[in-house]
């Protein structure tokens, strides 16, 4: 079975490491209703403040993306960026300034 949603991956997650919600609750510093309301669906982890996502995919050795969107295709826009040619590279910094001006007939 792949989990194909947050409550889902969590709950895997969880079970792999053989933890009681009470466990991963402990292990994240967050009270065990907010893992009972996230694995039962009853709250969205779209929802939930940043910092709690982020204990609870570092208490289960995950990351936030992986507990929120599964195995999707990502994108390294830092690498993403740095393999693009010259020429296709966003400008940024004091050359952004620059290209700004001139693109405004101003340099």
């Amino acid at each position: 079975m792949v989990p194909d949603d947050c409550a889902s991956r969590l709950l895997y997650r969880r079970c792999l490491r053989g933890w009681s919600q009470s466990d991963l609750a402990r292990a994240a510093g967050l009270p065990q209703s907010l893992v009972s309301l996230l694995e039962t669906g009853q709250r969205e982890g779209a929802r939930i403040q940043a910092g709690r996502l982020l204990a609870l995919a570092q208490a289960l050795g995950i990351t936030v993306e992986y507990l929120l969107l599964g195995d999707a295709p990502r994108v390294d826009l830092r690498t993403a960026t740095a393999s693009a040619p010259p020429g296709d590279r966003p400008p940024v910094g004091r050359t952004a300034s620059r290209h700004q001006a001139r693109a405004a007939g101003g340099g």
